[in-house]
């Protein structure tokens, strides 16, 4: 027998042997074959709805004229048991168990085969795309011989456009990100063995050391029943609808949509989980693996050489993301941090209220003629320096239920992670201590694990002294998750706080980074302020730098003066090399235009707004948006501006114009900075002597101006001027209106 498989042009070759067929007849007549020669599987007897009849004889045919009898059907077996049904049984099963003491064990048991059969139940599996139609042919071309330099040039800027238009309709934030100098690549460039040394010495030695029973108590009351009471549907739908779609699964590869799909099928389902996960205070084994990414801190490409450049990143399952969102966000309205402390907080905008705290500090300082000290403290890895028993004691410190405090201990026992990097894994790494970053409880944990401190600082009494109507203020502390700003009037007081957090930092073994850790002092003698005149501040053996006159210092993402206030940066020169990297990257005029108008331009809204930048420098910047729009787009500089700031809908660009958002935003800013019900921040606006209301007034006379001058530039032949000062007039109509304060709470 002749056999022709695996071979190419097998119907020609079998018709060299038949030679009465032909080669399209063959196919015919395999394609025939193959259909006909498909059998199902054999049904198992137990299954069997019912019998199959027996074959009758020949000459038992109903229809004797029929020479082929059509083929007997044969019966499916029945579908098993939907699976949904076996985990709903469960789940009442463990519910029960759970109620009675003798049975616990069981109980958790069966949690755990649940939560294993819905991680395994809600992945999906993925179908390889093979080789698309003509590829092969592409392939073919592309390894011609190109001989000439011409030829050379043209392929190299063809796979240039290729791969530019590929992250442009994959990664664009990442695109715009190269284009204003950020590294090609996010991956760890490093061999996996220095991640896996690196990580695997600071995770695995715990830290046992939580003595916070010498600093401040808890003065805060907490409610049980709001925290332990049964997880419901309408926790577990705002959980999934506050995590991104593209959020990053975890190990298991079980993502949000996976989620989503559980949930709509039966909304009861995942809050009778998380439940139950409540009630026993267990945590699967299965929810307990991670995976770490390293996301480097910095754009120097020589600086990334080093493993501390890079930022650990612990994500974890998807199911457990979701629960401890909800815990976190419970949690966060039983207990009670001190104000002072404005990291992670959801519709709390702590960088701008810390900094403008301290500016109106500084300049309250100067204009009263006042001592005044302040130094920047940087923990060294703070989150990853945290010890598990340091969270414990500070939960205990705060009298929350002991089942949930078994609950968050189990959380962070037994898990182990795999840090990723240079397209690699490494092996399995135990997490003895830190906060996992990547997971929603972890900032408010974190934040009760500082509170002590904080609170030491401020019942210290050794900060600044602010008046505040008939009563007086005292600040000491400025939080915003580990970067703390030390305050006080004095030299001496100054010595006393940093001798407070030398004590902290002993009891818990956590570390300051005393390179990285500078302040400065100045006082006012004789008419004038002396600068930096005492001797340098000491943590332990280790002196404190000053820092120097007219030099700066980093403090939450913006560049501080010490006599100057924030700085305002060089925000055109940055612009304008950003716009020409933009204008060299093979991109279509339509793309450039979006990525300048959607990532580059709103890449200085923070800072712009932060510094209160004066109105000349944001004309020159909208003036360096407008040239470069029109040279993108090939249009000669005399055609106007209302094109550029018309929506879309208009026929116009849609740019955003700097003059008119920027004071707009500012004001918002300084409206939340007077709605704030903040002693503190109160009373540094008091101790500077500034009226806000006079502040917001005059921006919002900027922000009508510059509507007035857009409007104007739109519709320079169509509007009225009269009709354009009116609808200006409600922006000053609303000027003293009171605004709804948000609800505070932690970020998911």
């Amino acid at each position: 027998m002749v056999r022709f498989e695996r071979e190419r042009f097998i119907n020609k070759q079998i018709a060299t042997v038949l030679t009465t067929k032909s080669a399209k007849q063959i196919s015919d007549k395999r394609r025939i074959l193959q259909r006909t020669q498909t059998v199902a599987p054999a049904a198992p007897e137990d299954n069997l709805v019912e019998d199959v009849p027996e074959s009758k004889p020949e000459g038992e045919t109903s229809n004797p004229n029929m020479s082929n009898p059509p083929p007997e059907r044969v019966l499916r077996p029945p579908a098993a048991v939907p699976r949904h049904r076996d985990v709903d049984d469960q789940l009442t099963k463990a519910e029960q168990l759970l109620g009675v003491r003798n049975d616990r064990a069981e109980g958790i048991g069966i949690v755990e085969s649940i939560t294993d059969l819905l991680l395994t139940r809600g992945k999906k599996s993925s179908k390889a795309k093979g080789p698309r139609r003509g590829q092969e042919r592409k392939n073919r071309k592309e390894k011609c011989n190109v001989n000439s330099s011409a030829r050379k040039r043209w392929a190299t800027r063809k796979e240039v456009f290729r791969v530019t238009q590929l992250l442009y309709k994959t990664n664009r934030r990442q695109l715009a990100r190269q284009i204003m100098g950020a590294p090609a690549t996010t991956t760890c460039p490093l061999p996996i063995e220095e991640p896996e040394r690196c990580f695997r010495d600071k995770f695995t030695k715990p830290n046992n050391k939580a003595n916070v029973s010498k600093f401040a108590t808890y003065k805060g009351s907490t409610d049980e029943g709001e925290l332990m009471k049964p997880i419901e549907e309408e926790e577990v739908t705002k959980a999934i609808k506050g995590v991104e779609a593209k959020s990053a699964p975890g190990p298991d590869g079980m993502t949000l949509s996976n989620i989503q799909d559980i949930h709509d099928e039966d909304d009861t389902r995942i809050p009778l989980l998380f439940s139950l996960l409540l009630k026993s205070a267990t945590i699967p084994d299965s929810l307990k693996k991670r995976r770490t990414v390293l996301i480097p801190k910095c754009e120097d490409q020589e600086r990334l050489k080093d493993i501390d450049n890079w930022h650990p990143i612990t994500i974890g399952p998807m199911l457990l993301r979701l629960f401890t969102n909800i815990m976190a966000k419970r949690l966060s309205e039983t207990v009670w941090i001190n104000p002072r402390q404005k990291g992670f907080l959801a519709a709390t905008h702590g960088c701008n209220e810390n900094i403008a705290i301290l500016e109106n500090i500084i300049k309250g300082a100067k204009k009263n003629r006042k001592d005044l000290a302040v130094v920047f403290v940087d923990l060294a890895k703070a989150f990853d320096s945290v010890g598990h028993k340091l969270i414990v004691k500070a939960l205990q410190r705060m009298q929350l239920p002991p089942d949930f405090i078994t609950m968050v201990t189990d959380v962070y026992t037994g898990n182990t992670t795999m840090v990723e990097g240079n397209k690699t894994k490494t092996a399995e790494i135990k997490i003895e201590r830190g906060v996992k970053q990547g997971d929603p409880l972890s900032p408010i944990l974190f934040n009760i694990a500082l509170d002590p401190l904080i609170c030491s600082l401020e019942e210290a009494n050794s900060g600044v002294v602010m008046p505040l109507g008939e009563n007086r203020v005292n600040c000491s502390a400025l939080t915003f998750a580990g970067d703390i700003a030390l305050l006080s009037d004095s030299h001496a007081g100054m010595e006393k706080n940093l001798k407070l957090l030398q004590t902290f930092c002993t009891n818990t073994r956590l570390a300051i980074n005393v390179t990285q850790t500078k302040g400065f002092h100045f006082t006012h003698k004789s008419k004038i302020f002396v600068y930096n005149h005492h001797e340098n501040w000491k943590l332990g053996k280790e002196i404190i730098a000053y820092i120097p006159p007219g030099d700066t210092e980093k403090y939450l993402g913006a560049r501080r003066d010490p006599w100057a206030d924030v700085t305002e940066g060089e925000w055109s020169e940055k612009l304008t090399a950003w716009t020409i990297a933009l204008q060299a990257e093979a991109l279509r005029p339509a793309q450039k235009i979006k990525v300048l108008k959607i990532h580059v331009i709103p890449r200085m809204y923070f800072h712009l707004i932060l510094s209160e930048i004066s109105q000349n420098k944001i004309r020159n910047l909208d003036q360096i948006i407008r040239n470069t729009t029109k040279e993108l787009l090939h249009l000669p500089p005399h055609v106007t501006n209302g094109i550029l700031y018309s929506n879309n809908r208009s026929g116009g660009l849609g740019m955003p114009k700097l003059e008119v958002q920027i004071p707009s935003a500012i004001v918002c800013k300084r409206e939340a900075l007077e709605r704030s019900t903040d002693m503190v921040k109160r009373a540094s606006f008091q101790y500077w002597d500034e009226s806000n209301t006079d502040t917001i007034g005059g921006l919002r006379m900027l922000k009508v101006e510059g509507f007035l001058s857009n409007m104007s530039d739109c519709n320079a032949d169509e509007e009225d001027p009269g009709n354009l000062v009116m609808a200006a007039l409600p922006m000053l109509r609303d000027q003293d209106r009171p605004r709804e304060k948000p609800v505070n709470g932690y970020a998911a």
